[in-house]
C-alpha cells in the first residue's frame, strides 16, 4: 500500500511540474540593445567641432588624483587659420 500511495505521489508531482512548463508560440521580444554612454574619461564630440569649444570644454576639467585619465590617443584637438592661438588655463 505504501510503495502504491508513494508511486501515486511521484506521478502527481510530475504531472504537476509537466503542466507549470507550458511553451509559448511566440518567442518573448528581445530588448533593443543600449547604446553605450560616452565614458567621462573620453573626449566628447562636441568639444572636437571648434578650437573655441574645445577651449571651453578643456576649461570645465577638474584636477583630480581619483578620476581616471583622461582619454587623448587619438584625438586631435581642432586648429584654425585664421583664429588667434587662444592660452588654455
Amino acid at each position: 500500500m505504501s510503495r502504491t500511495l508513494a508511486l501515486s505521489a511521484a506521478l502527481v508531482a510530475t504531472l504537476a511540474l509537466a503542466a507549470c512548463g507550458g511553451s509559448s508560440s511566440e518567442p518573448p521580444a528581445a530588448a533593443p540593445a543600449p547604446t553605450p554612454a560616452p565614458a567621462a574619461s573620453d573626449v566628447p564630440s562636441a568639444a572636437t567641432v571648434s578650437p573655441d569649444a574645445f577651449v571651453n570644454w578643456s576649461g570645465t576639467l577638474s584636477a583630480s588624483e581619483t578620476q581616471e585619465p583622461l582619454k587623448v590617443e587619438g584625438t586631435m584637438p581642432p586648429t584654425s587659420e585664421t583664429e588667434e592661438p587662444v592660452t588654455i588655463s
